[in-house]
């Protein structure tokens, strides 16, 4: 049909033609909708709900840690930044099951099993663990090579589980220092 004279029928094929495309835009639409709503809605990503939000109690830093928290730039070549990991060390007064911590909101687990203290029927005292890719050169504004000077204290919020709901959290200024381990 290939031979047959292209005949244009005027302003009628024209608008026809627009509400196919505008049929066919809003169909492509409605599946694209269709599939992302059920997965923006299901943030859990498997077959288990998600964990329900425990809330916590504000407490002063004095009264959780029984010695102040420690951070360092973990790069394996002293004085480096280039790494651009923190490490976080905090000690407790009492045991806990687990801690979290934000810095320049990013927040990360303190339970790395080689820095951590040891775990006692389910609770430890000492926690620690790193946050990974923390900007120290844009968010820290520390150059290359590092010896701790001009000092630097970025605000440290940290999340204590004891279990049963009893969850706290408190917020201080941490010195970061030039090294950790």
């Amino acid at each position: 049909m290939a031979w047959l004279p292209r005949i244009h029928l005027g302003v009628i094929a024209d608008a026809r033609r627009r509400q196919r495309h505008r049929r066919l835009g809003l169909g492509l639409l409605a599946v694209a909708t269709a599939v992302t709503v059920p997965l923006v809605l299901d943030r859990s990503g498997g077959d288990q709900p998600a964990p329900p939000v425990q809330l916590s109690r504000v407490v002063a830093a004095r009264k959780v840690f029984s010695q102040s928290p420690y951070m360092g730039v973990s790069c394996s070549v002293a004085n480096s930044t280039a790494c651009d990991d923190v490490g976080l060390a905090v000690w407790l007064r009492r045991p806990a099951l687990a801690a979290r911590a934000e810095i320049q909101g990013r927040w990360f687990s303190l339970d790395d099993r080689q820095w951590s203290g040891p775990v006692r029927r389910g609770r430890r005292k000492m926690f620690a663990g790193f946050l990974r890719h923390a900007g120290l050169r844009e968010n820290f504004r520390l150059p290359p090579h590092w010896e701790g000077q001009p000092a630097r204290t970025p605000s440290v919020r940290v999340r204590i589980d004891y279990g049963h709901g009893h969850v706290v959290e408190t917020r201080l200024r941490v010195g970061l220092m030039a090294g950790w381990g």
